[in-house]
């Protein structure tokens, strides 16, 4: 394992590598390309720049994964916030502690705007699933697909960290305990 993983320590990350070791011609996965038995390389995807792309693309569905993954951290950092802040009385205009902060302006500034683009990204999400599904049997819109599901992760990611954030914070005292699960 490579480490302690901040919010995905369930993640297993790992090297393994091989010194000295021969793979039998017979045993490349050669989907694209081929070695002959006298050793010629040749492929059906003439540049290597185009081989390393048409490799790389079999990793998009880990980036729609990756981007499903913050856009749920996104979702459940919402749910404390706004759970807690229904329920977190302060005092309101009667004088008794009987307002819950979330209607306050400051915790509804804070709060809603994540919570739309949070939406936002959910929808896109499925448009990028959509397309990407779609590339598999159109190869004219497999470029849009791989330009979405490249866009969608970081977008997802920073989205979440933001979110994450401001909702630990909105929650006070109480958003740093880990039980609070930010």
């Amino acid at each position: 394992d490579m480490g302690h993983k901040m919010g995905c320590n369930g993640v297993d990350n790992g090297k393994l590598w091989f010194g000295s070791v021969r793979v039998p011609r017979t045993a490349l996965l050669n989907s694209i390309s081929e070695v002959s038995p006298s050793g010629a390389f040749s492929s059906s995807v003439a540049s290597a720049r185009d081989r390393f792309l048409k490799v790389a693309d079999q990793l998009l569905s880990g980036r729609i994964c990756i981007a499903a993954m913050m856009i749920s951290a996104s979702k459940m950092s919402l749910l404390l916030a706004i759970r807690y802040a229904s329920s977190r009385l302060a005092v309101g205009p009667k004088g008794p502690s009987d307002t819950p902060i979330l209607d306050f302006q400051l915790q509804q500034r804070a709060l809603m705007p994540l919570l739309a683009s949070t939406y936002a990204f959910n929808f896109g999400l499925s448009h990028v699933k959509e397309r990407w599904a779609a590339a598999r049997f159109d190869p004219k819109i497999q470029a849009e697909s791989v330009a979405l599901c490249c866009a969608l992760k970081p977008l997802c990611s920073w989205h979440a960290l933001e979110t994450a954030g401001v909702c630990r914070e909105r929650c006070g005292g109480q958003g740093d305990l880990s039980c609070s699960r930010f």
